[in-house]
């Protein structure tokens, strides 16, 4: 597995159906954010990182479809940095992978600078995103995912919305 261009801008990531769909490359994702592995060369450590910015171990990157982030193996999950250095995601999330998320309605819409891995080209940009979202997700459970209804604010919905913007295919 290994960072890639990002999909094309506008193609959708494919909803998962099962933990087993997804384990063997969420938990390669989860060992790599944890040895900040993701980090380029403007960024020292990721908050998260989304799998459609990723080329799975069944992408043959050489491939066009795949180089063109269409190789339909892009899945609709991100992982978190619990290992993160201020600890900040710790403090605020509960489960290190966020399956199927959905941000079900948003207030408070506010401007601030991001960066993103995928165009770290680009430094941060301002973007507009909510402050309080409430957010519908799933986890890995003993029969199954487990869905999860939760609130966020501040940085914790930021980061939310941006990994949930790559599903879509949209980066800064």
């Amino acid at each position: 597995m290994k960072i890639l261009q990002p999909p094309a801008r506008g193609q959708q990531a494919q909803r998962v159906n099962s933990w087993a769909e997804i384990r063997a490359d969420a938990r390669q994702m989860i060992e790599m954010i944890r040895k900040d592995e993701f980090a380029g060369k403007l960024w020292t450590a990721a908050y998260a990182v989304a799998h459609p910015q990723l080329v799975t171990l069944r992408c043959d990157d050489t491939s066009p479809p795949c180089q063109a982030g269409k190789c339909g193996h892009h899945k609709r999950f991100f992982v978190l940095n619990m290992k993160e250095k201020s600890g900040y995601i710790k403090r605020y999330f509960k489960h290190e992978v966020i399956i199927n998320p959905s941000i079900l309605f948003g207030t408070e819409m506010l401007s601030a600078r991001e960066g993103c891995m995928s165009n770290e080209y680009v430094g941060t940009v301002n973007v507009a995103r909510y402050n309080k979202i409430k957010v519908e997700y799933y986890i890995p459970g003993w029969f199954g995912l487990k869905k999860i209804s939760e609130d966020f604010t501040g940085l914790a919905a930021r980061i939310i919305g941006h990994e949930v913007d790559h599903f879509r295919g949209e980066y800064l």
